[in-house]
């Protein structure tokens, strides 16, 4: 399965989220798109999400481009998994776009959390 990872900057998301899932088992099982570890032109983040099987968006630290990626991945239909740590949800808006909402307490729990939803 072709995973995009959707985060806001404003925190420390190569230790917090990226070195995690590249050190777990659901590394080997899918294909993780880790934006800020490729070269990536501009405009073509759009057509990387169309071409994912999922979303997964790291939604405790809000941020304008990670808002622009989870309303193209609403517009494409794709299936979108938000994940957020105890007491850090950005927006409470949403529920209108996942009924996948789970929060999570550590980079363990994370993987714990994934490895159980990514079907």
């Amino acid at each position: 399965m072709k995973i995009y990872l959707a985060h806001s900057t404003h925190y420390d998301y190569i230790s917090e989220l990226y070195e995690p899932i590249k050190k777990s088992a659901l590394a080997e099982e899918h294909e993780f798109i880790f934006l800020f570890d490729q070269k990536v032109t501009p405009g073509s983040t759009k057509e990387i999400i169309e071409n994912c099987d999922l979303v997964i968006a790291e939604v405790s630290y809000s941020g304008i481009g990670l808002g622009i990626e989870l309303g193209w991945a609403d517009a494409f239909r794709k299936r979108i998994i938000c994940i957020h740590k105890p007491g850090q949800l950005a927006s409470k808006f949403l529920g209108i776009i996942s009924s996948e909402i789970y929060e999570y307490s550590n980079t363990e729990d994370l993987i714990t959390l994934l490895s159980g939803k990514i079907i």
